[in-house]
């Protein structure tokens, strides 16, 4: 009911709590990078296998997302660096690779050239 909503969106808020207030020198590498650390959320959101579980980081993340931008020590100056290094971390691993080009010559059956 009521109560199981309130509890599950409790760690939503703290999540935007969290962003709003803590210096984001301090954000990146005690919230975000550590993998192992029971605070850090990168493992969870690496090791979200179900369906329920990756919406449930996807929440999680769009929320510290609004905190963020509330927050008074993000700046682009500060942003823009992080985000450039996480873009190269991620986006190789999901980016369609670039197919070769295509030769406009094709040889026919008896290695004749046709146009």
């Amino acid at each position: 009911g009521k109560t199981r909503e309130a509890k599950s969106t409790r760690v939503y808020d703290a999540a935007e709590i969290i962003g709003r207030a803590l210096d984001f020198k301090f954000f990146q590498p005690c919230v975000l990078s550590p993998e192992e650390h029971p605070f850090g959320i990168q493992g969870a959101v690496l090791n979200a296998g179900t369906l329920k579980g990756r919406n449930k980081m996807r929440e999680l993340l769009r929320r510290f997302g609004l905190g963020l931008a509330a927050n008074k020590t993000v700046s682009a100056g500060v942003m823009l660096p992080w985000v450039h290094a996480q873009v190269q971390r991620y986006v190789p691993s999901c980016a369609d690779k670039v197919p070769e080009p295509v030769s406009k010559k094709k040889k026919g059956k008896k290695g004749k050239q046709e146009a």
